[in-house]
């Protein structure tokens, strides 16, 4: 597997208000310290290895061009999850909240599958509004998955969604 090296820098966009998972408070403050504030929270939160989710040679292109947004990672070494490998399924997905007043519009959304199939990072590459980032980096922070997995040990993963606020189908 080939070493992928990530260099250019990300618009920073803040994340505001807060998390909200369910009516518990402690639930809400862990999913708020998932979500990054910006590029540099999140790098922080990625570990020495991370795996990228790719279907496609396009797609790869696509997810360096993203990863090129979160600027410089010096401690971190990114693989494209090869195709022998189990991928990750998502097992509990919620849909964001729409934000009041707002027109029809989309977040793209990084996300850090850990090892034990939680969401431990977010971070928000770009968003139409700022109130559709906060929104669904939120949703997103609360999702959870069964963990991908390389030669029958669970790995990270790194995996980008496109979320879109449709005003007729809220």
């Amino acid at each position: 597997m080939k070493k992928l090296f990530v260099t250019a820098l990300l618009a920073q966009l803040a994340l505001t208000g807060p998390a909200r998972c369910d009516s518990k408070p402690e639930k809400a403050v862990a999913a708020q310290n998932v979500i990054a504030q910006n590029a540099a929270d999140f790098v922080a939160k990625l570990p020495p290895t991370v795996f990228v989710l790719v279907s496609s040679k396009n797609e790869k292109e696509e997810k360096m061009k993203e990863l090129g947004l979160l600027g410089p990672t010096p401690n971190t070494e990114f693989f494209v999850l090869p195709p022998e490998a189990v991928k990750p399924k998502i097992t509990r997905q919620g849909p964001p909240d729409y934000p009041r007043g707002a027109g029809p519009g989309k977040a793209r959304i990084m996300a850090l599958i850990s090892a034990s199939g939680e969401v431990t990072a977010v971070c928000c590459l770009a968003a139409s509004q700022p109130v559709f980032a906060g929104s669904a980096a939120r949703s997103v922070a609360g999702w959870k998955f069964q963990p991908a997995k390389l030669k029958d040990a669970p790995v990270p993963v790194l995996f980008t969604q496109l979320i879109e606020f449709n005003t007729e189908i809220r």
